[in-house]
Parts: structure tokens; C-alpha cells; sequence
């Protein structure tokens, strides 16, 4: 990819990686929630499956390059310019 498509993409690939890292942004499309952020690495987060009421789940986020790589605990997203979006893949 060139840099001028990289450059067009970046703006929706900031959009996508506030979704998948914001607590606010996570409760929207998720099936958990989630009690702080997963943007910053060493960073440990309660997640919380919707209308149970009680931590599910204590992650650590082992690596966050935005808008790029997101990882914590067994899942892995991986965000690239795709077309005028972005493509996510879990």
C-alpha cells in the first residue's frame, strides 16, 4: 500500500481502533464491557459480560500499536487501509 492510501485510511482506522479500546465505544458492539481502557499496554481490565453484573474476565493488554495491533489476553485484532475503510480481523 502507498503512503497516500495510508494517509486517506488513517482517520477511519483511528475511528476503529477508539471502538475496540474505549470503554464508552466497547458497549456498543461488544458482548462485554469493559472497566478501563485497552489502549495502553500493561494496562489490566475487568471485562465484563453484558447482564451478568460481575467481572468475567481480568485481562492484560500485551501489545497496542494504534492504529494497527491490539492484544489482550487470546484475542488479537489487527486493523488495516482497506478501500476507503478499514479492515478489522480478529
Amino acid at each position: 500500500m502507498d503512503a497516500h492510501s495510508r494517509q486517506r485510511a488513517t482517520p477511519r482506522a483511528g475511528k476503529v481502533w477508539q471502538a475496540l479500546t474505549d470503554p464508552a465505544h466497547i458497549r456498543e458492539w461488544a458482548p462485554f464491557e469493559a472497566d478501563g481502557s485497552l489502549a495502553t499496554v500493561g494496562a489490566t481490565v475487568n471485562l465484563t459480560w453484558v447482564g451478568t453484573g460481575r467481572p468475567e474476565v481480568t485481562t492484560t493488554v500485551t501489545r497496542a500499536n494504534a492504529p494497527e495491533v491490539l492484544e489482550y489476553g487470546d484475542i488479537r485484532w489487527e486493523l488495516e487501509a482497506f478501500g476507503s475503510g478499514t479492515r478489522l480481523t480478529l
